[in-house]
């Protein structure tokens, strides 16, 4: 899988909850909704992100995974505004550099 940012390769890196994909060169990391869920201290704010994902009308980057084009959502976190990439096929989320650390995660 290749970075949707600068195109470099992605890690697999292992996390408490599980596995997600890193970029070594610009630190955006790919997690499944999975991984989210079970490392949240709020998963309705992922249950709210997956919903309006799938009735989003803006287009994201492409998915590393599938290749298909990934829905972007805008999220307030941590009193930021942050834009998520959301792929409705594989159910995972690309983060920007130092975007996840913005989650209610326990990841």
């Amino acid at each position: 899988m290749k970075c949707p940012n600068c195109g470099k390769k992605l890690k697999e890196m292992k996390y408490p909850a599980g596995f997600c994909f890193e970029c070594e060169a610009c630190h955006g990391r790919f997690l499944s909704l999975g991984m989210l869920r079970r490392g949240s201290s709020n998963p309705k704010l992922l249950d709210d992100l997956w919903a309006r994902a799938q009735v989003s009308p803006k287009d994201g980057r492409d998915c590393p995974s599938c290749g298909q084009t990934m829905k972007m959502v805008t999220e307030r976190l941590q009193g930021k505004f942050i834009e998520l990439d959301v792929c409705l096929m594989c159910q995972n989320v690309w983060f920007d550099p130092f975007e996840l650390e913005q989650m209610p995660t326990t990841l």
